[in-house]
């Protein structure tokens, strides 16, 4: 028999007895993730046992499944959840643990249903979903509505490089009317934040590079742990991509993998720093872009001198280049879309 035991004190703490060396080590991995004290990791059923001899520790919640050597008879005051069926991610041991003991909360942001929430993501570094974000941020807060935007690039956070603001993975910080800011770079940060129905109408999350989503889907990984809550959570994922990607030959289509994977948001790319200004060029790409994906793709423009105002001002579009091109298409985009002004 495989287990795992769950205190329910404060401190989220856990003790695993688990057979199977792979779920053992995938469960108290997530565990961790999301934000228990692994205390003890028993290998065996009288390894157990001993264990609980010595604990002072009462109110425990077993879980398991039929494998550990050993196995015998457990107190009939244990309460006990089967996880033979594995559960394949942060998430789904999470909502295991919440829907067969109401005591145990794992603050998966049960706060944010009801909200509009948008992801944003990319195919490889450097083709601006991360400025994308921001701006959009910006025009939703500007709109009226009381926005979050959530860093959670964990390779590369922009956040605090860009506004010149410390201390973003501690708190949010309001940067401007409607507008708040946090870094969230891992699960456990992300499910600790402390967030009310109330305290915002719309969220956004920036996950940085999803171009190996079947592996990220999962977050077990820390750097993947952005998209993992977005594919579970979000309404609506937008993914940056280059010319380049709908141009490229490379093996293992990044658009094919993404869109095998089954997630909650719709799907929805920006083909970002268009170069295509004459009607040839435009009908190529376009040709390239329907070869590629079915999905909705939006073209961004070039617009490096709205960019660098925004840069050196350590700003926005809005704020440093009103008229700029690339806020317009921004605008634009979320005049058309059912969750703003939601």
């Amino acid at each position: 028999m495989s287990w795992l035991l769950v205190m329910t004190d404060s401190a989220k703490s856990a003790i695993t007895a688990i057979g199977d060396s792979a779920l053992e080590s995938s469960t108290v991995s997530a565990l961790i993730r999301l934000g228990w004290n692994v205390l003890y990791r028993a290998l065996s059923f009288s390894d157990l046992e001993n264990y609980l001899e010595k604990s002072e520790n009462i109110e425990t919640v077993l879980f398991f499944s039929p494998d550990i050597k050993g196995f015998g008879t457990l107190p009939t005051e244990m309460r006990a959840i089967d996880v033979s069926s594995h559960p394949e991610s942060d998430y789904v041991l999470a909502e295991l643990i919440e829907s067969r003991e109401e005591s145990v909360s794992t603050s998966i942001f049960k706060a944010l249903k009801g909200i509009p929430i948008l992801g944003v993501g990319s195919f490889g570094r450097y083709s601006g979903a991360s400025t994308i974000a921001l701006n959009l941020a910006q025009e939703s807060a500007i709109k009226g509505a009381r926005t979050l935007l959530i860093d959670s690039h964990s390779r590369n956070p922009f956040a605090t490089n860009h506004f010149a603001l410390y201390g973003l993975n501690r708190k949010v910080v309001e940067v401007s009317e409607n507008f708040s800011i946090i870094e969230a770079t891992n699960l456990f940060e992300m499910s600790s934040l402390e967030l009310s129905v109330d305290s915002y109408d719309f969220i956004v999350v920036e996950c940085g590079d999803i171009s190996q989503p079947a592996e990220s889907i999962n977050g077990r990984r820390s750097a993947d742990s952005g998209f993992s809550w977005i594919a579970h959570n979000a309404d609506e994922l937008l993914v940056v991509v280059s010319e380049n990607t709908f141009q490229s030959r490379m093996t293992g289509n990044p658009f094919a993998l993404l869109e095998s994977v089954a997630m909650k948001p719709s799907l929805s790319y920006i083909c970002n720093k268009s170069s295509q200004i004459n009607r040839a060029s435009k009908q190529r790409l376009a040709l390239q872009i329907e070869g590629a994906t079915r999905h909705p793709v939006t073209l961004f423009p070039f617009d490096t001198r709205g960019l660098s105002a925004a840069l050196r001002d350590r700003s926005t579009l809005a704020n440093s280049a009103a008229k700029s091109p690339l806020r317009r298409e921004i605008i634009a985009l979320c005049d058309s879309r059912s969750w703003w002004g939601r």
